[in-house]
């Protein structure tokens, strides 16, 4: 079960109850809301390197956060001889790890909006909401053949992402 929580004017938030057990929390700002990237516990840029809070029964745990700039990548989607691809098309953006860290769509044209990300390495996944077909950034039709994105804090990359000849 997903628990949110807004930040008081102190910067401070309270989510629960919660049941005893392990997390790994995460502070998202949410789509355009704000300037800043996604963060885990512990200061970690992705879900496995989070420093876990254990609860115990009837208590409290706590974690700070410092908010990084935000990472991005925006673009084009084009067939694989680079003229625009035809629309209908879901991108993933996925850790190394193949945790689900952002999404974007192609549809009235061939572009696609900035997708916000910490800083780290990346894999794009392409699905057509039409057809069920699936592609890899950089013109790959398997994960094994795809080429990974790496993003330094803050930066924001501009991408075209070439569909596999089978693809389109």
């Amino acid at each position: 079960m997903l628990r949110l929580a807004v930040t008081d004017a102190d910067g401070r938030y309270t989510v629960g109850p919660l049941a005893a057990g392990t997390y790994r929390p995460v502070v998202y700002v949410g789509y355009g809301a704000g300037p800043w990237a996604p963060e885990w516990s512990g200061g970690a840029t992705i879900y496995e390197g989070a420093t876990a809070v254990t609860l115990k029964p009837g208590r409290a745990g706590t974690f700070s956060a410092a908010l990084a700039p935000p990472s991005s990548i925006a673009g084009e989607l084009v067939e694989s001889d680079g003229s625009p691809a035809g629309e209908g098309w879901i991108g993933f953006v996925e850790s190394t790890t193949g945790r689900h860290m952002g999404d974007f769509d192609v549809f009235g044209g061939n572009t696609f909006s900035p997708v916000t990300l910490p800083a780290g390495q990346f894999r794009i996944r392409l699905e057509n909401v039409y057809t069920g077909e699936k592609a890899w950034y950089d013109g790959s039709s398997t994960e094994e053949g795809s080429t990974v994105v790496t993003l330094q804090e803050g930066e924001a990359r501009s991408l075209t992402i070439h569909l596999p000849a089978s693809a389109g």
